[in-house]
């Protein structure tokens, strides 16, 4: 019988071959090696944005955050791929939508993935969810911010977005989120 995932486990390497990590007793590779500088600079951008919306507004920060929101790209990008707890829902997430939906109705869509993830997740991970959600609706509702992230969500490959067999399998072995709204024992 095949080990399963359990987060206060640890699983033993067997081999890295470039970004993939195949693990003793598991059918697939686990995607990413983090890279421990890069994982602390995110945590610390994923709790300083947290903070940043507790700060006042002031006149003029949504252009310049919307002149600036380019470079939160790497940072973004990295999150998504080295935090399997955010990526994971997200991915499943991903399979809810559309790129051209996504792009139409933005925020409607946004609220609607928003509801999705509520009745998947546990309250205090949904709670997450809602504040990150919440702060992309409040940039949207700026026009430089929308067109920036507009035109990023045109140009990319959303197939890419989605769960591939990989992630598939790994998110089968979590039991911490209702993924495709299966039920958890």
């Amino acid at each position: 019988m095949k080990e399963t995932f359990r987060s206060d486990s640890y699983a033993v390497i067997d081999r890295v071959e470039g970004n993939l990590m195949y693990l003793v007793g598991f059918d697939y590779p686990h995607k990413g090696i983090p890279h421990i500088p890069g994982v602390l600079v995110a945590n610390r951008l994923k709790r300083n944005v947290f903070l940043w919306w507790k700060v006042p507004a002031l006149p003029g920060i949504p252009t310049a955050f919307a002149k600036e929101f380019h470079k939160l790209s790497p940072a973004l990008a990295y999150i998504f791929e080295y935090d399997q707890a955010y990526r994971f829902r997200l991915q499943n997430l991903f399979t809810e939508t559309t790129k051209e939906k996504l792009l139409s109705h933005p925020m409607k869509e946004v609220l609607r993935l928003l509801r999705i993830n509520k009745e998947r997740d546990y309250p205090e991970v949904h709670r997450k969810f809602v504040f990150y959600f919440g702060l992309l609706i409040v940039l949207l509702l700026f026009p430089p911010i929308r067109a920036s992230i507009l035109r990023r969500i045109q140009t990319l490959d959303y197939s890419q977005l989605l769960p591939d067999d990989n992630d598939l399998y790994w998110m089968g072995l979590k039991v911490d989120y209702r993924y495709f709204s299966k039920k958890n024992a």
